[in-house]
């Protein structure tokens, strides 16, 4: 799959989701005039921009695997996406997140604390993405065996981001050395349900093989966790540069590995101001310039950028272990091994 077979597959994406939105916001307004109006802000959420990521996952694991593109595999890539939604929608609310892809979130388009409708109004409008999902996952038009076989993944990707989830709010705040530890909350949060979740689901719907499915979850492993690392390194970048508000970590104390390898190679005054001002909710961008300081002096930006280039290339290896002929599957193929490129630090 090139650029362009890319950009192609995620406009079929998103006129799937769209015309699905139009079917139950219709259903919606025969059930109760008025409720299909719920659909317009989960609308505009997806609207405000994002890499479909996950869907073009999706179809790339279902050729990987064997398959065609048709409506069938195009219902369940948006489903996917939707989900994705579900947990955006919620993981700003409980990071407190101002901004995401440069625009408002939800709760603050809604008004934010000045609008005591806003909280409520979000993390409904969460829900129906998490219910519309599941919806149209199920009517796909995949066999009952097929889908059985395909929820597997889906079920577990959904576990590991919630657990993941779990785990990051209950740390949050603690500066602690057990790098492992967080690692796993990365992987939790972010290799299952980003990348391995989304290959190995269309991989199954098409029927591929045991060995696919082993080679495409290796990938989808060390792929996730490198994006989730690569995405904590985004605490050194400008917000308007990133697209992502640094100081919402900071405040949240989220448990980064970045801050975990800068609290175990720092000195005793490092080591303080991290246990201070990290999940400090008045913390200041001029505490955020300092912390960046202490990541960069103390060697963990670069500890973080060696470990994420170390697992792109196990991703390579993973996939050298394939050989496909077939010149769609081949493709395919070649499309996963470019994306760890694309992880820019």
């Amino acid at each position: 799959m090139n650029l362009e077979d890319e950009i192609e597959s995620i406009k079929a994406v998103q006129q799937t989701l769209e015309r699905f939105l139009d079917d139950m916001a219709e259903e919606l307004e025969s059930k109760a005039p008025g409720a299909g109006a719920s659909l317009e802000h989960l609308r505009w959420v997806l609207s405000s921009g994002g890499k479909r990521i996950r869907p073009v996952l999706c179809l790339l694991g279902h050729r990987v695997g064997g398959g065609t593109s048709d409506e069938r595999i195009l219902r369940v890539a948006a489903s996917i996406e939707l989900l994705h939604t579900f947990a955006i929608i919620h993981d700003d609310l409980m990071d407190q997140t101002e901004e995401r892809r440069g625009v408002p979130t939800l709760f603050h388009a809604l008004g934010g604390e000045s609008n005591d409708a806003a909280r409520p109004t979000a993390i409904l409008v969460g829900d129906i993405a998490l219910v519309l999902s599941e919806i149209l996952f199920s009517s796909s038009g995949f066999s009952a065996d097929e889908l059985t076989r395909a929820r597997r993944h889906l079920d577990r990707m959904r576990l590991d981001a919630v657990a993941g989830q779990y785990l990051d709010i209950s740390r949050s705040g603690i500066v602690d050395v057990d790098v492992d530890a967080r690692r796993s909350i990365a992987r939790l949060k972010t290799g299952t349900y980003s990348v391995e979740g989304p290959l190995l689901i269309g991989a199954t719907l098409a029927g591929a093989d045991d060995q696919v499915l082993s080679v495409l979850a290796a990938y989808g492993r060390a792929v996730g966790e490198a994006f989730q690392l690569n995405d904590d390194l985004l605490l050194l970048r400008d917000a308007r540069a990133s697209g992502k508000d640094p100081m919402s970590d900071v405040r949240m104390g989220r448990p980064l590995v970045l801050i975990s390898e800068a609290a175990l190679r720092s000195g005793q005054e490092d080591l303080e101001f991290l246990e201070k001002k990290w999940g400090d909710p008045n913390a200041t961008p001029g505490d955020l310039e300092r912390i960046r300081e202490i990541v960069e002096i103390s060697g963990a930006a670069e500890a973080s950028r060696k470990l994420v280039a170390d697992l792109v290339q196990g991703a390579k290896d993973a996939l050298a272990d394939l050989d496909l002929p077939k010149s769609s599957q081949g493709m395919a193929l070649k499309a996963l091994e470019g994306l760890p490129a694309r992880i820019e630090t």
